[in-house]
């Protein structure tokens, strides 16, 4: 702990640095220690007085803790810098019991070097954790046996329909756009939309993954879609709670990279895809790890002038590699720094700095979040293709029938100059009367007018908009539960309850008798299993659930759910029906 400390006042002469500390602690001139207790106390304390004023000041909580995240790191980074530098010298401790020994120092510094060199490769798995989860999370609950699909299986099949799902890109835009937030569209034979463009679907890409991707709304896509403070992507990095992931949008590909997926298994094509673009930054920063902690080896466990100076070259160069790459990722753009657009280590410092890649060709590697931060019903795409006949099963979450997501869409599509909407029985009238008579009705679907061309001289069609939504009307209010849904209610459509349901397949009949005596508007939302309607039932209520029902839903719930939506879309199908004949 010894070292030599010059000082201006003393100029022939040089002390040491630990017996000038000792005489200035003598003397009761300790240095300034950054108190960990009071700034936490004093954070905590601000944090419950925005939480008694909610009422009052509903804006003040968000703020706060926004705030408070990035303020306690800096906090933490400061008594730790000062911990080190004052510790071998003053013994005082960080957090009132640990204290500094070179030993254990050195090693813990070695350590997470090492763990760093490890997981360097795997950034971009570890990072997508969530995403796998959900991923898994649909898969297991909404898929038949939870056997996934892919995008080749949809396309061959002649029976299933046309999928067609979209999702958000926010770190995009052409350099004539201020906007970074464009829509993506995922179908069986292309992705893309008119502002970056369309590339061919990847045979391999999944179903159960594009659902979680055009589903992620988690915090990615509030911070990087619908926020632009750094402080809430200060959180998306320290929780990592992203739902969405990144996708890779190639045109083409080069001749040595087909040929060598042309030997991969079409199971692993994506995987080995994905390890053949990363390779060149990977090698790049695994190199840059590895120097860092040779330098580093050197300089603190050699007592030679030449290693110490060795080591300090090598750390020196590792910093200068380190800054190189992330100056150079952030021109991937041009034709040989196309490999730094695709390293996940980059592109996270891309997003922290909120940076937007501009040009006329976007990068190939998108960052996909929740597809309804511009459009969250998806006829915006049907819009596009000026479908004539549209059936819109609105399951926002909206429990006063504002219809917020659908005005949303409806301005989208005026300010893309795609189609108008009008009101089919007197197209004088202004279409938000349309949308505010039903929130005061008690009907199960209502329609609008559609007429495709904006301007005078274009060629225009009409078309209609039946529009079901998940909402309650008193004609279904206070129905009790009924039994999960079978085969036969739902090929013979024969409605079903307790008394009537002659089959008795429960392992728990007391709980079969709690349930009965049980009405739907009743289910709580926060549930995996029928017995969390027993035990807690907490949540918001059915219909109108919670975040959860994103990833899984009890099997009562979704009985209700089937049925709820099957009873409100009749009438509307019967509408199309007769529209059509």
């Amino acid at each position: 702990g010894t070292f030599m400390l010059h000082l201006p006042q003393l100029k022939s002469h040089l002390i040491e640095g630990d017996l000038y500390v000792t005489r200035m602690m003598d003397n009761g001139r300790q240095p300034r220690w950054l108190d960990i207790k009071v700034i936490i106390f004093i954070i905590i304390a601000v944090l419950a007085a925005s939480i008694l004023l909610l009422p009052f000041i509903p804006s003040l909580f968000p703020a706060v803790v926004l705030t408070c995240g990035p303020l306690l790191v800096l906090v933490f980074i400061s008594a730790f810098v000062q911990f080190r530098v004052f510790g071998p010298l003053t013994q005082q401790p960080i957090l009132n019991f640990v204290h500094y020994q070179k030993e254990t120092w050195d090693l813990t510094v070695i350590i997470l070097c090492g763990l760093s060199c490890i997981t360097l490769p795997f950034l971009r798995e570890i990072k997508s954790l969530w995403h796998h989860y959900y991923v898994r999370c649909l898969q297991q609950n909404f898929f038949a046996h939870g056997q996934d699909r892919n995008m080749l299986e949809l396309k061959l099949d002649p029976w299933c329909p046309f999928v067609l799902v979209t999702g958000t890109v926010n770190d995009y835009a052409r350099p004539n756009e201020d906007n970074s937030i464009s829509e993506i569209a995922f179908t069986p034979l292309h992705v893309g939309s008119s502002k970056v463009g369309y590339v061919p679907s990847p045979p391999s890409r999944s179903l159960a993954q594009i659902t979680a991707l055009t589903g992620a709304g988690c915090l990615d896509a509030i911070s990087l879609s619908m926020q632009e403070h750094v402080r809430v992507r200060f959180w998306l990095e320290v929780l990592n709670l992203a739902w969405g992931d990144f996708i890779l949008f190639e045109p083409s590909r080069t001749p040595l990279m087909k040929r060598c997926l042309s030997y991969v298994p079409t199971s692993m094509r994506r995987g080995c895809t994905w390890w053949m673009h990363r390779s060149v930054t990977m090698v790049l920063l695994f190199v840059n790890t590895v120097l860092f902690c040779c330098g580093l080896g050197l300089y603190r466990f050699q007592e030679s002038k030449e290693d110490c100076r060795l080591g300090r070259s090598l750390v020196d160069c590792s910093v200068l590699l380190m800054l190189a790459a992330i100056i150079m990722s952030f021109f991937s753009y041009f034709k040989y720094f196309h490999g730094f657009a695709f390293s996940p280590v980059l592109r996270q410092i891309q997003q922290a700095t909120r940076f937007v890649t501009k040009s006329w060709r976007p990068p190939n590697m998108l960052y996909v979040t929740d597809g309804g931060v511009q459009d969250c019903t998806a006829i915006l795409q049907l819009l596009q293709r000026k479908r004539k006949n549209i059936l819109l099963v609105l399951a926002a979450s909206d429990p006063t029938d504002d219809l917020a997501v659908l005005r949303t869409t409806m301005q989208t599509t005026r300010h893309q100059r795609i189609a108008s909407f009008y009101d089919l029985k007197d197209s004088r009238r202004d279409v938000n009367a349309l949308l505010d008579d039903f929130k005061n009705s008690d009907v199960h679907f209502f329609k609008m007018g559609i007429r495709y061309g904006w301007n005078e001289d274009e060629p225009h069609s009409l078309g209609i908009l039946w529009i079901v939504k998940n909402r309650l009307p008193q004609s279904f209010a206070n129905q009790m539960v009924r039994p999960h849904l079978d085969e036969e209610e739902i090929v013979f459509g024969q409605p079903k309850d307790y008394q009537t349901s002659e089959s008795d397949d429960s392992e728990d009949p007391t709980a079969d008798e709690e349930l009965r005596r049980m009405q739907q508007e009743q289910l709580g939302g926060f549930g995996c299993c029928d017995c969390c309607h027993r035990w807690g039932n907490c949540g918001r209520k059915f219909p109108h659930l919670s975040f959860t029902g994103y990833m899984w839903l009890t099997p009562q719930l979704f009985s209700s759910l089937c049925r709820l939506g099957h009873d409100l879309s009749h009438s509307a199908v019967m509408d199309i029906k007769q529209s059509l004949s």
